[in-house]
């Protein structure tokens, strides 16, 4: 079990707020509140695997998620402080005379740490493996290693620079520091081995707040605070790894080792999924099953064998949902896509398994649907919604309501038991062929539906809600080339069309870093000269370092506009290869 958990911990980055301690992965995912707390300093002792931060009264030691805080001392004066996990000795500065002082994390005992190092103490952490403190001088910058065994110090760099803060990796024996330059108002993040071998890592331009170093399992972390940006670099390489963002600004960082528990696993139920998160884990039970994701069942039922459970679950899931999606700074047809692919995604599940009544469906869940469809689109309660439910190509939104999601599903669970191999399963389909079960039957497949519910509301329109339904005389069933012959008079107009955008076109173009255009314009060079009369492109644009772009006016309504683009995108590339062999490119 140690074995597991060693190999299941990973980097968790705490950071402080004006707020709260959040936690975060370095992937910059699964950001938590551990706890409410506002400015506070963080670090982290890993002899008992528990964080400790000071809030300005009180130095505090905490669990990781959170979980029993408790007062290690009483005291007012910390400015900064580092931890020693193998003395178990918290390493202070004070905020009067920048002294350096130690706190006993088993006793709380505060005792002065050596005379020797004197005042004015910039920055300080640990260096537990070579029983040594590693601090910077704020008078000149020195950054001093101070040997806790016999009182004895060495200077590791001195150079007139401003090292600000600073952070040692004691395994590969390097201090990293961020060193202040005030001609520009910047920072760079330096390193300097014990031997005093010193070089840049990286540079940070611009005004920022603080930087800030931590030092993980198998990686360091620096935060540049003003942009709530943190750089993984890689311990053994010092490469950077990936850059993320904090969701919010943070002025304090410190990393920890959090255990995994979802790869230790037995944390949740077999039909739950764990997820990770920094100092806990949560449970959340599959598709198919439901529950309190601490025990997930594979069906809403109770002792009566009702569908009380579903109902509930589906009034309030489809509220909810059109809630969200109602309070988003969207455009209406982008909601409606949203309920379209994702909304009645989310019902399905409950509209197949289960025996739940067509008309409750109506009653119930057409309503809230119907209530939001109308608020988006601003259609009157006066109004009829039967367009809507039409194809684009009939001027419809192409949706359907919950009730006609619902019959499409149990449609697909009705022909999944009449077409079985399973005997026993065709039996049970050939027992129920009646009652509610028969307006299912009727149907072949999904499309089948709604091909009848839209019927339904053509017919409607057609017959009933004329004066709605008058655009129906002016659909006609021709394609664009047809139109065009039909009305030969209008082929100029066209053309002037065409010819007045392409003019706009070419005439905003930025010509300075063009070198030729070609247009099927009458005062430019037609672009047959490039592509023969093999293509004909509206427009060639001949940039001054050899590239050529092609652009091709289509119309808003072009059919099969998804086909066309792929065809003119494989025409033009092979164009475009043979340019290449031709100029040895």
């Amino acid at each position: 079990m140690y074995f597991t958990e060693l190999t299941c911990k990973v980097d968790a980055i705490y950071y402080a707020t004006s707020s709260a301690i959040k936690g975060v992965f370095s992937d910059g995912n699964s950001t938590v509140t551990i706890i409410s707390e506002s400015d506070v300093n963080l670090n982290y002792d890993s002899s008992s695997e528990r964080l400790l931060y000071y809030d300005g009264d009180n130095l505090m030691s905490v669990k990781l998620d959170g979980s029993n805080a408790t007062i290690i001392a009483r005291l007012s004066t910390i400015l900064r402080f580092a931890v020693d996990h193998i003395t178990r000795n918290v390493y202070y500065i004070t905020n009067l005379f920048r002294n350096v002082r130690s706190i006993d994390l088993d006793t709380g005992a505060d005792n002065p740490v050596s005379s020797n190092l004197g005042s004015g103490v910039q920055d300080l952490d640990t260096d537990p493996n070579n029983s040594s403190l590693v601090f910077v001088r704020a008078s000149n910058g020195d950054i001093v290693r101070y040997f806790l065994d016999n009182g004895t110090q060495e200077v590791v760099y001195n150079n007139n620079r401003s090292p600000q803060v600073l952070s040692v990796d004691s395994e590969y024996e390097v201090i990293y520091w961020i060193d202040y330059i005030a001609a520009n108002d910047s920072y760079s993040l330096m390193k300097t081995y014990f031997n005093g071998s010193t070089s840049q890592v990286n540079y940070y331009p611009g005004t920022t707040s603080s930087v800030t170093i931590a030092i993980g399992k198998d990686d360091f972390y620096v935060m540049d605070s003003t942009r709530g940006r943190i750089d993984r670099f890689d311990r053994s390489t010092v490469s950077l790894q990936n850059t993320f963002y904090l969701s919010d600004t943070a002025n304090e960082l410190t990393v920890v080792q959090d255990l995994d528990e979802c790869c230790v696993g037995g944390q949740c139920h077999d039909n739950a999924t764990c997820t990770n998160t920094p100092g806990s884990y949560s449970c959340t039970c599959k598709m198919g099953f439901t529950g309190n994701n601490t025990h997930c069942e594979g069906r809403y039922f109770n002792y009566e064998m009702t569908n009380n459970e579903h109902k509930s679950e589906l009034v309030s899931l489809l509220t909810d949902l059109m809630k969200e999606i109602d309070l988003k700074p969207l455009h209406p047809k982008n909601k409606i896509i949203l309920y379209s692919r994702y909304v009645l995604s989310k019902l399905s599940w409950h509209f197949t398994i289960a025996s739940i009544q067509k008309t409750w469906i109506s009653e119930n869940l057409d309503s809230v649907f119907k209530i939001d469809i109308r608020k988006w689109l601003e259609i009157p309660i006066s109004g009829s919604l039967s367009n809507i439910y039409l194809t684009s190509n009939k001027f419809g939104l192409n949706i359907i309501p919950p009730s006609t999601k619902f019959i499409q599903c149990q449609t697909t669970i009705r022909s999944a038991l009449k077409s079985s191999p399973n005997e026993s399963i065709t039996h049970l389909w050939k027992s129920t062929c009646n009652h509610t079960n028969t307006q299912y039957d009727q149907y072949t497949s999904t499309k089948e539906v709604i091909k009848s519910f839209r019927e339904i509301h053509v017919d409607k329109l057609e017959n009933r809600l004329k004066c709605q339904g008058s655009f129906f005389s002016s659909i006609s069933k021709f394609s664009l080339p047809q139109v065009v012959a039909s009305f030969s008079s209008y082929l100029d107009r066209f053309t002037w069309r065409h010819d007045s955008i392409l003019n706009f076109i070419t005439n905003n173009l930025p010509s300075e870093h063009f070198q030729t255009i070609y247009a099927d314009l009458p005062s430019f060079p037609n672009p047959s000269v490039i592509t023969s009369d093999d293509f004909r492109p509206d427009l060639l644009i001949l940039t001054k370092d050899d590239c050529l772009f092609v652009l091709e006016l289509t119309v808003g309504y072009e059919t099969n506009l998804r086909n066309n683009i792929q065809r003119k995108y494989s025409k033009y590339k092979e164009m475009i290869v043979e340019q290449k062999k031709i100029s040895g490119r």
